[in-house]
Parts: C-alpha cells; sequence; structure tokens
C-alpha cells in the first residue's frame, strides 16, 4: 500500500491529489508498522522482546530523521517527483525480501501439526504446547 501510494504520489496530476495519495500512504504505513511488530513479539521470546522491539523503531524514527533530507537531495537532479519514485522501489526492493524471509510464528505451526480437522481452527481456545514453541500452554 505504501509503496504504490508513493508511485501513484509521484505521478499524481494536481495538489488534491498528493494530499489523498500521502494520507492513503500514511495510512498503509501505520497498518505496515503495527503489523511488524506483531510479528516481532510473535517470533521471540520473552526475554529478547525489548531489545527486539527496539531495532525497527530505532530504524523507523532513522528513517523519519534522515528521509526528508534524502528526499532533499533526491530532488535536486531528479525534480520534485523523483523522491516518490526512489520511495516506491525501495518499498517494492524491501517488500520482496520480507515475503522471502517471513514464515509463520512458532505457535501458529505449532497449533497446525496438532490439529484434530478443519474445525480446529474455528473453536476459540489457546495452543497445545510442543516442542516448536516452548513456554506456550
Amino acid at each position: 500500500m505504501v509503496g504504490v501510494s508513493s508511485l501513484l504520489t509521484g505521478l499524481s496530476p494536481g495538489y488534491w491529489w498528493l494530499l489523498v495519495l500521502r494520507g492513503v500512504g500514511g495510512f498503509g504505513s501505520a497498518l505496515f508498522f503495527t503489523s511488524l511488530l506483531a510479528l516481532v513479539v510473535a517470533h521471540v521470546g520473552p526475554h529478547e522482546r525489548a531489545r527486539t522491539v527496539g531495532l525497527p523503531q530505532g530504524a523507523f524514527l532513522f528513517g523519519l530523521t534522515v528521509g526528508p533530507f534524502a528526499g532533499g537531495v533526491l530532488a535536486e537532479p531528479l525534480g520534485l517527483r523523483g523522491p516518490f519514485f526512489v520511495y516506491a522501489a525501495t518499498c517494492l526492493a524491501a517488500g520482496l525480501v520480507a515475503f522471502g524471509f517471513c514464515r509463520a510464528p512458532r505457535w501458529r505451526r505449532c497449533r497446525s501439526r496438532h490439529s484434530s480437522g478443519p474445525r480446529a481452527s474455528t473453536v476459540a481456545r489457546p495452543p497445545r504446547p510442543c516442542a516448536a514453541a516452548p513456554g506456550w500452554g
């Protein structure tokens, strides 16, 4: 959502389209960051959570600090639309890398391995303990 809205922002025909598309990109960024933190928490143990959650938050704040400067530097040779195209390409590359490395959390793999049929996923109960998810159950 962020990459597509950034690409469309670079192609926007006017100011109001730019505002709407940047709003869509901000909404997508909020969804992405919330999902990222949930994914990080699902993949690490309780003793590593603070450090592991701090890393993406630090990277996000670094991007908020350096991004406008980098966009200004890129706008000089590429024009005002150029940074949006560069950001869209960067989002596409990051998405491809993320799809290559992401996998289901340990507790979901455990639950699917011990399910007792198609209704097991619809029943609201905690996952069963297994070796893949120590501490669950």
